[in-house]
């Protein structure tokens, strides 16, 4: 099936003679060029499926690419890698890790992780309630993410925590100073010398934090990277193996990658074989440790790359491409300028706001107004758009049960089941009762999405409970 592109879709697609950054804009078909990039190296320059390597930044996006790659080639693409790095890690480490470091280990995903640093956050060596007074917060919860953040850009940035340590416990680190400031602007004193020690003990925390994975044999998503990254870097041998194998590397969502995982692709794509697509603007997992100064730095990596820009965006109306070009040349944020091709016009409204909760406020004040003034006939008429749930759906929510009571809502995509703070309580408790750090039975405990789905489960039957103490 052929698709209609325009010519930098076309030049980008065809083009393969050196490294090249396709820098591509909301909007403007860069999965239709991955997808299209592939075929044409498999249909025009005869790759095979297996010689092909393409990243993306979740098994969704892996998904919707080789569903579109399969509509443009009539080969089997069973061999053909498309998916997460960390995916390609995992195979990187079942193929060719030594057997006896990397048998039996279990990858942690996001919410296994959570239970297991909750469950041990006694044994890392800090002292929470000290840590809470440092980064000014209430919950558990919330030290646990900072936890795994921390641990992460530790990893993920190949750090020495010795070194880190000397660093920060220098009389004239600027860490120090600036969390100093930080307390200062919350009405709060913490004297410098007791800053040094909370964050030394929280940086020793992470080689208490690594043992606990291997005595546990467990791997997060980072420390997967890791074992990747060194089985290629230190192995010669195997380096070659993976240069033999993947003839063509495709990266896609580059802004989002973290430095680990570009030391891994670029080390299997060493001749240039390479082509990244992706936007410096959109990047927005800094908080995962992505790092958009890769993109930026990508023609200092390799000297002779090609840059294309795909600027047309096919996905939003004019006023919303010139509002986005406002607000980046603003931000002087200006590596590309969206050029809009949808004729249809509507108006849009730009309201500022301190927080979430005033955002909320505004918003809601206006719907109920275009109510009252039979600008809309329903309140179903409107929908509201969130960032993120968490981020400043919970604020909406907070308004509409109190202040806003009159106006019917219903959430659409909200929180995921596991990510809602009261079913991890009670699956932390389970996890104590039934001993899954001890069984391994940790895998049980994400495999439902509904509450009434728990019963299903051997959590529930007698055999597998443990003394609770």
């Amino acid at each position: 099936m052929e698709e209609k592109l325009t010519s930098n879709q076309k030049e980008a697609i065809e083009y393969i003679k050196t490294p090249l950054l396709i820098i591509a804009g909301a909007g403007s078909g860069k999965t239709k060029v991955l997808a299209n990039k592939a075929a044409y190296l498999m249909n025009e320059k005869d790759y095979d499926p297996s010689e092909i390597l393409l990243t993306t930044f979740t098994i969704k996006a892996s998904e919707e690419i080789r569903k579109r790659v399969e509509s443009l080639s009539k080969k089997d693409l069973s061999a053909m890698f498309i998916g997460t790095v960390h995916s390609l890690c995992e195979r990187i480490i079942k193929e060719k890790g030594s057997k006896e470091v990397y048998t039996g280990f279990e990858v942690l995903d996001d919410f296994k992780r959570y239970l297991f640093i909750k469950r041990n956050l006694n044994n890392l060596g800090i002292n929470i309630r000290d840590l809470k007074n440092l980064k000014r917060v209430r919950e558990d919860n919330e030290i646990i993410s900072l936890l795994q953040d921390f641990f992460d850009n530790i990893t993920e940035n190949l750090i020495d925590p010795n070194k880190l340590k000397k660093n920060i416990l220098d009389s004239t680190s600027a860490h120090v100073e600036s969390i100093v400031l930080y307390n200062q602007e919350k009405d709060k004193e913490i004297e410098p010398e007791k800053i040094k020690e909370i964050t030394s003990s929280l940086i020793d925390s992470y080689s208490k934090y690594q043992n606990l994975l291997d005595k546990n044999k467990y791997i997060d998503f980072a420390h997967l990277e890791l074992f990747a990254y060194k089985i290629i870097s230190k192995n010669p041998e195997i380096l070659k193996q993976l240069h033999n194998q993947y003839k063509y590397v495709m990266v896609d969502e580059f802004q989002d990658i973290n430095p680990l995982q570009w030391k891994i692709i670029s080390l299997i794509a060493s001749e240039g074989n390479i082509s990244c697509v992706g936007d410096r603007n959109q990047s927005i997992y800094g908080f995962r440790g992505a790092n958009p100064n890769i993109f930026n730095n990508f023609n200092k990596f390799y000297p002779n790359a090609k840059n294309i820009k795909l600027e047309e965006n096919f996905r939003s109306r004019k006023e919303i491409v010139e509002i986005s070009n406002h607000f980046l040349k603003n931000r002087g944020r200006t590596s590309l300028e969206l050029k809009d091709t949808r004729k249809e016009h509507f108006d849009v409204y730009f309201m500022s706001s301190e927080n979430e909760t005033e955002s909320a406020n505004s918003i809601l004040s206006l719907v109920k107004n275009l109510k009252d003034k039979k600008v809309i006939k329903r309140y179903g008429d409107v929908a509201v758009l969130f960032r993120g749930m968490k981020s400043s759906g919970k604020a909406f929510i907070k308004q509409l049960d109190n202040q806003f009571q009159d106006i019917p809502y219903s959430v659409f995509g909200g929180i995921n089941f596991l990510e809602n703070e009261d079913i991890r309580a009670m699956l932390f408790l389970l996890s104590y009762v039934y001993r899954l750090g001890e069984n391994k039975d940790t895998n049980e405990l994400t495999l439902f999405s509904k509450i009434e789905e728990i019963s299903k489960t051997n959590l529930m039957k007698n055999q597998n409970m443990g003394e609770v103490v």
